[in-house]
């Protein structure tokens, strides 16, 4: 599975006012869900003078999850606008929140949906990311003779121990792009004449 992008840390960004009303974007990489919720609470606590709190998150990638919010403003105009700017920057583990401070005039579903969807534009336009490759966590067991071997196979697929343990066997941490968890298993074996598994987690 090819690398995906993420944001690198937390940004924001304040809008010229919009008929009076203030936006005021923030966006922040979120690993799961409880960090994109506690994300908008942090928020809601912190600038307790806003009217709305809008948001959108998309999270994973193998196993794809999005979420938008309109949070009383008219429906679609807010959470789904703020969600498609995500998305067409490509990026995962994503929390978008738009705050909006009403200003006197009522900007019309139109006008809502173009303002929030513009304030996360805005937001993210210049926000530093990053590549993140999806991973499984995996270990490899093997007596202390098999080191030449398995560090050889190693090599061979580009990959550095995460983390050893030397007792009385070696004990090899790893993390494994899934599409070569099937051909490494295959690789050790077949250096080792069967003796040697991979161990992947669930």
């Amino acid at each position: 599975m090819p690398p995906h992008a993420t944001l690198l840390g937390d940004v924001d960004l304040e809008l010229e006012k919009i008929k009076g009303s203030r936006f005021w974007a923030f966006a922040r990489p979120v690993a799961d869900e409880a960090e994109a919720k506690a994300f908008v609470e942090e928020l809601r606590r912190l600038q307790r003078g806003a009217g709305h709190y809008c948001h959108a998150w998309r999270l994973g990638i193998e196993d794809a999850r999005t979420r938008c919010s309109d949070d009383g403003e008219p429906g679609g105009t807010a959470g789904r606008p703020i969600l498609r700017e995500i998305e067409a920057r490509g990026l995962w583990n994503v929390c978008v929140v738009v705050l909006r401070w009403f200003g006197g005039t009522k900007l019309g579903t139109g006008g809502l949906a173009r303002a929030y969807g513009g304030a996360a534009r805005a937001v993210l336009a210049d926000a530093p990311v990053r590549s993140v490759r999806v991973t499984r966590a995996a270990r490899i067991r093997f007596a202390y003779p098999d080191t030449a071997l398995v560090e050889a196979v190693l090599r061979d697929h580009d990959l550095q121990p995460l983390a050893s343990d030397y007792a009385a066997d070696v004990t090899l941490s790893l993390a494994v792009p899934p599409e070569d968890v099937e051909a490494l298993a295959r690789a050790l074996a077949d250096a080792t004449g069967g003796r040697l598994q991979l161990e992947v987690e669930e």
